[in-house]
């Protein structure tokens, strides 16, 4: 894959967040101030662009497309680039889609893709939780003269494959702007979420309907 295309695009939205100001310490009460701004959000709709490292093999994989949220755990991800993938969430089962395949895979509430997302989508909509499972390492909050973004540092509570998540928040648009998790093993999934949409989304969204000549496989 030709990187030089991503690199110019993280400059570019580098550049665009502008300079910031020394960043400011938030204690844990500060911190759930900015939770409750977030909480009055019931859906979201963003543009995304996921990149996955893996330490073992030294490569870097990037995906980009548009994500929906609704609460409670609902989520659709659909990846245009390289290839088109979705997945569906419709808060009991996730459903991975291949269009140019014409396959569908069922995958169970316990399987490591149902849960990433499932965690992806607490982390960007159901922030109140994050208490529940997450130990606070550090938040920052830092400005310029067009945002205010906090940037969070969590380690998981109990045994977890998650070594350590980095949230970044955007105050100003009301919205979490990126995800970093890290994993065990030295694998880090990264997703970058820009122009959101607090607009409604129909339940019909998280539903998987197979199309003709689609048949639901389970999995595993």
């Amino acid at each position: 894959m030709n990187y030089r295309p991503l690199r110019f695009f993280f400059c570019g939205l580098m550049f665009s967040w502008g300079a910031f100001a020394a960043a400011e310490p938030l204690n844990l009460e500060q911190l759930k101030q900015v939770q409750k701004k977030l909480q009055g959000k019931d859906y979201l709709t963003v543009d995304f662009v996921q990149s996955f490292f893996s330490s073992l093999r030294k490569t870097t994989t990037t995906f980009s497309g548009t994500g929906y949220f609704a609460k409670p755990g609902k989520f659709r991800w659909n990846q245009e680039k390289p290839q088109r993938k979705e997945f569906i969430f419709s808060g009991k089962e996730l459903v991975q889609f291949l269009p140019e395949q014409n396959a569908a895979t069922k995958f169970s509430s316990s399987d490591t893709e149902t849960q990433r997302f499932n965690r992806l989508s607490n982390l960007v909509l159901n922030v109140n939780a994050l208490f529940d499972e997450y130990d606070l390492i550090s938040a920052n909050r830092a400005k310029n003269k067009a945002e205010s973004v906090v940037t969070v540092v969590l380690k998981p509570k109990g045994k977890s494959d998650v070594e350590k998540v980095e949230l970044e928040i955007s105050e100003t648009k009301n919205h979490v702007r990126s995800v970093v998790l890290n994993y065990t093993g030295g694998k880090q999934y990264k997703y970058i979420f820009t122009n959101p949409r607090f607009d409604i989304i129909k339940d019909s969204v998280f539903t998987f309907v197979p199309p003709a000549g689609v048949k639901l496989e389970s999995f595993p």
